[in-house]
């Protein structure tokens, strides 16, 4: 019965994708905006991966259940599918919403996230939020890391980009393992994580995936 609800869940995520506009949004993005930062073309790209439905935004459904959906059916596990849902429903509550309250919005798109960067900028350095990030991909490590040996290989390294809706390229991998040991520790998944939020280098290849 497990298994079937998160097949369901899963094949139902799929066929959104497979009707999405994803890609035809992030190419007039990208033409509409010509100018448009590298760190903001980051958080663009994340937005638009999470944003299902294609509306253009991303609301709390899409962030939370959503993502803690596919996690259930990569994974397999109701267990680690609740632990992900409590992680990224406390990510939306510290985070997103602090953005979005003060124009109580629903829903957050690019454009309105991109337009407040400079307080983006300044929580990004804030200790709390930095103490939060380091938490985010630790646990998402230890929650994917499917033989517990404290490292992950490139297929569970795959299955944190399917679950963020992001591409997989040959390149990635070797990109985020700096020491070219063939795997990925906590602390390259550290690192890649703090690079790709706050640094402009296109190096930023945390699990979230490559920009376009």
């Amino acid at each position: 019965m497990v298994f079937s609800l998160l097949t369901i869940c899963f094949s139902a995520t799929l066929m959104s994708d497979r009707v999405s506009t994803l890609a035809i949004r992030g190419e007039k993005l990208n033409e509409d905006n010509p100018s448009l930062d590298l760190w903001a073309n980051k958080w663009a790209t994340f937005i638009d991966r999470m944003d299902v439905n294609g509306d253009g935004k991303m609301d709390e459904y899409e962030y939370v259940n959503m993502t803690a959906c596919r996690f259930g059916a990569i994974t397999k596990s109701t267990e680690k599918e609740e632990k992900m849902k409590a992680l990224l429903k406390e990510n939306w509550d510290k985070w997103w919403n602090s953005f979005m309250n003060g124009e109580h919005l629903e829903s957050i798109s690019a454009g309105d996230f991109i337009s407040i960067e400079d307080k983006t900028r300044a929580k990004m350095v804030d200790m709390q939020h930095l103490v939060m990030e380091m938490i985010w991909p630790l646990t998402l490590f230890e929650l994917m890391d499917a033989d517990g040996n404290d490292y992950l290989n490139k297929t569970e390294y795959a299955n944190i980009l399917k679950i963020f809706r992001a591409p997989f390229p040959s390149t990635l991998f070797s990109e985020v393992d700096t020491n070219t040991d063939g795997a990925i520790s906590k602390s390259e998944m550290i690192i890649k994580e703090l690079a790709w939020v706050i640094d402009n280098s296109v190096e930023g290849a945390d699990f979230y995936g490559k920009i376009r």
